[in-house]
């Protein structure tokens, strides 16, 4: 009798072959048959997973299983642990410690996901900006939220590239020297990152981030030489 879909109480006894039921942690629920352990969360748990070729270890209490099923009913997931084979040639895919701490830090980390959705979505209007932005703050964004360096880097190279046109088109206008400044600066601007777009492996700079890089000629150079490359590549 499957423990899971049993109306009301799970039975422990003969007639449905649970020997032990018990929460862990106050959150998953345990329930043995015998030798065999499943476990059922209330979230899936990616890395356990049932592997073709080399399963998945899992260690609890002592004892060493490998996770031989999964399935998903109802918002649950169950796993179904057998104590892991006497095989000598048998090595696992990974190895994981299950107890109480696994899952707290289970859910904490669920909840932190959640807190950090609401918080990407809060931030995607300015999305346009982060390419400006220095590129420890940018990493910093993509390791938190997920938002890519070089996408974004690249985008702030296409925005500057389009705001010279207007400008230019005052410089001849009415030349200001505040207008010239500003001109100078986008263009230098786009010059010295301007090579991202042709080169996946070229630093994600800022703005005006260029400016503190010790070994800036090296870095165009290679930036420039990915440039002539590509241009030559679609000339011919």
């Amino acid at each position: 009798m499957d423990p899971f879909r049993t109306p009301g109480a799970v039975g422990i006894g003969a007639a449905t072959g649970i020997t032990s039921v018990e929460k862990l942690g106050d959150i998953d629920t345990l329930v043995w048959e015998g030798p065999r352990l499943i476990v059922r969360a209330p979230r899936a748990m990616p890395s356990w997973r049932v592997g073709k070729n080399r399963k998945t270890a899992v260690h609890f209490r002592g004892v060493r299983y490998a996770i031989v099923g999964e399935r998903t009913e109802l918002g649950q997931y169950e796993y179904i642990l057998d104590p892991w084979p006497s095989r000598p040639h048998d090595h696992p895919s990974q190895e994981i410690a299950y107890d109480e701490q696994y899952v707290h830090d289970r859910e904490d980390y669920a909840r932190a996901l959640t807190v950090r959705r609401g918080e990407r979505l809060a931030l995607a209007p300015l999305w346009p900006i982060f390419g400006f932005l220095p590129s420890p703050l940018k990493l910093a964004l993509h390791e938190r939220y997920g938002f890519s360096p070089l996408t974004t880097t690249r985008f702030s190279v296409f925005v500057e590239m389009a705001a010279i046109l207007p400008f230019l088109f005052v410089t001849l206008i009415a030349a200001s020297p505040f207008v010239l400044f500003v001109d100078g600066m986008l263009l230098a601007d786009v010059f010295f990152r301007i090579s991202i777009l042709f080169d996946d492996s070229y630093p994600p700079f800022g703005s005006g981030e260029w400016i503190v890089q010790r070994q800036l000629a090296a870095v165009v150079g290679k930036g420039w030489s990915a440039i002539r490359a590509r241009v030559r590549g679609s000339g011919g």
